[in-house]
């Protein structure tokens, strides 16, 4: 009888804390990644931002003003690739305005077509190694109505080094789908290619990857963008971050036999 009130009691409280840690693990960890969607989201529209300035200041140089007003490709060239590498862009080309190439520095990318919009416009194109976002902006002289003498497109690449900066930002794994298929991510190539981009949701989903399992996150990058837009997968791994359940359990487990053991 002593026996058996000390294996019910114990076998009690252990299944009570055990399922009471992993509760306040899990929505811990699911806490985490909604913050971390939060994150990533504020610092990609913000990005977007210092972009869309950056190709403004660049369409605004009194220098490129003059080049591009003379309509000849070898003149505008040069400055293109000043500019690009000042800005550390990965891509720069510049149009007249109609259209026509004058230059075209780094990646291919240039803006959407037809003639230069009149508002800076962001469109986003894939690339062998990822996805390249473009921001367009009109060359304008004058006061209103300016006189739009061509227009700039600045870009920037998301790619695997880039996905790694946003898991070190968010201390997790990060996935950049575009266009129903992953680009770029930090995760190993094996769970890269079990991922089903289709399946997070914008909240926590959880998902195994391989013989892991994942909490599992949808986030747009924050840019209003002209055509398709790439979405960010943020994942965390609940096999790895509640490892210590079975520590922890095990523990308790050793102490539950040593106290039954007493009992007997």
């Amino acid at each position: 009888a002593s026996a058996a009130v000390a294996v019910l009691s114990i076998a009690f409280a252990l299944q009570f804390v055990t399922g009471r840690v992993a509760g306040e693990a899990e929505a811990e960890l699911a806490r985490g990644l909604t913050d971390a969607g939060a994150l990533l989201e504020q610092h990609l529209a913000s990005r977007g931002e210092t972009l869309t300035l950056v190709a403004r200041l660049i369409a605004d140089l009194p220098k490129l003003k003059a080049a591009v007003e003379t309509g000849d490709p070898p003149t505008v060239q040069p400055i293109a690739h000043e500019y690009r590498a000042q800005a550390r862009a990965d891509s720069l080309v510049v149009t007249a305005r109609d259209g026509r190439l004058l230059a075209e520095s780094g990646q291919a990318g240039g803006g959407p077509a037809g003639g230069p919009p009149t508002e800076p416009v962001t469109h986003f194109r894939a690339l062998p190694e990822g996805v390249l976002q473009v921001v367009t902006v009109p060359i304008a002289i004058g006061a209103q109505p300016p006189e739009v003498l061509g227009a700039l497109s600045a870009g920037f690449v998301l790619n695997r080094a880039r996905a790694a900066e946003l898991g070190t930002l968010t201390q997790s794994d990060v996935a950049i789908v575009f266009e129903g298929k992953v680009v770029a991510s930090t995760l190993q190539p094996q769970r890269e290619a079990a991922l089903d981009v289709d399946r997070p949701r914008s909240e926590p989903t959880r998902i195994t990857l391989g013989d892991a399992d994942y909490l599992a996150l949808r986030r747009p990058l924050g840019i209003p963008a002209s055509g398709p837009a790439p979405v960010a997968v943020i994942l965390r791994s609940s096999t790895e971050r509640l490892h210590f359940r079975g520590t922890f359990r095990a523990g308790l487990l050793a102490a539950a036999l040593i106290a039954v053991a007493m009992g007997v």
